[in-house]
């Protein structure tokens, strides 16, 4: 299972996009998918965590990816207005996902969610 570490930095969540990109390249559109959600996670954590976080890849059937920080405070959805530039990635995350759901560990939290192969919201 391909595993990376990133800085709470823009160029942490920009890599973590390109590791989960990579690590499910032959998997097209699932690795879309994927490349969105880590995007999002990845920018939670940039934004809210502002810690070190790790992206953990298992390229099986479910697809599965967890995210983690270092921070164990729950994720919360917010209401974004239509004109909002931000705050929609739960939504977004919920949408997409076939199962998600935030874990707390002693060292903070994992966001994981799961992708199934013959079910994307677009390709084939």
């Amino acid at each position: 299972m391909p595993t990376d570490r990133f800085p709470a930095d823009p160029v942490g969540a920009r890599a973590a996009r390109r590791f989960a990109r990579q690590a499910l390249w032959d998997l097209g559109p699932v690795a879309e998918v994927a490349e969105l959600l880590v995007s999002e996670l990845a920018t939670n954590v940039v934004r809210h965590a502002t810690t070190p976080f790790t992206v953990d890849v298992n390229p099986g059937d479910p697809v599965r990816v967890v995210v983690s920080d270092g921070v164990g405070v729950d994720l919360q959805a917010t209401a974004a207005a239509p004109d909002d530039t931000s705050g929609r990635g739960l939504l977004i995350l919920d949408s997409l996902a076939h199962r998600w759901g935030v874990e707390r560990t002693d060292a903070g939290k994992r966001v994981w969610f799961e992708l199934r192969r013959d079910a994307v919201p677009w390709g084939s």
